[in-house]
């Protein structure tokens, strides 16, 4: 097993978060967090995934594609979700990351810097993505049948029974899409910073 790494950053927190629910308003996005890791700055677009479908519905409206650099999809914007994300990312160096083209740091008027340490263990690190990828696959494989079983059930059901699992059915499409854009454009931000390389 290999040895545990110290991975040091420094998180950017805007000023009005500090002492307010995250986000202060118009949930489901935040958009102005920073992190600087190796000499680079990464400037992060956070989503929940409803917000994130909504977001994509809209854009799709009067665009062919939504894209978005740097594009981290939680399922709420908790202060506890958010810095889980970011553990989670720098435990890979922060390698989905495409940094900005400029160094300078935020502001201390408008950022508070929050410095932080990761240890991570790459073995168990490398172990936990096989796993996040073997339940994507299964997932994947199962939505067929799973489509084919509601279509199967010939229960009865009145008007409200029929609201709520087109609101169901709508949710998990919107979280499937979410997740399936937020894949596609990781490979994106990926396949980017490998020709940058």
């Amino acid at each position: 097993m290999a040895e545990p790494e110290d991975i040091e950053y420094t998180v950017y927190i805007p000023k009005y978060l500090d002492g307010y629910p995250w986000p202060k308003e118009g949930p489901g996005f935040l958009g102005d967090m920073a992190i600087r890791f190796s000499g680079k700055m990464f400037k992060l677009n956070i989503y929940d995934i409803v917000t994130l479908g909504k977001t994509c519905e809209g854009e799709l409206d009067s665009s062919v594609c939504f894209t978005e650099p740097n594009l981290i999809v939680v399922k709420e914007i908790t202060r506890e979700n958010v810095f889980s994300a970011i553990d989670q990312i720098a435990s890979a160096k922060f390698s989905s990351l495409l940094p900005e083209e400029y160094t300078d740091l935020p502001t201390p008027e408008k950022y508070l810097a929050q410095h932080r340490v990761f240890k991570t263990d790459k073995a168990l690190t490398i172990q936990r993505a096989d796993e996040r990828l073997a339940k994507r696959k299964a997932l994947r494989e199962h939505a067929p049948e799973k489509q084919a079983e509601a279509q199967q059930s010939t229960a009865p059901m009145n008007d409200a029974e029929r609201r709520q699992a087109a609101k169901a059915e709508l949710v998990r499409q919107q979280r499937d899409n979410a997740a399936a854009l937020a894949a596609e454009n990781q490979q994106n931000l990926a396949k980017r910073q490998r020709r940058h390389q």
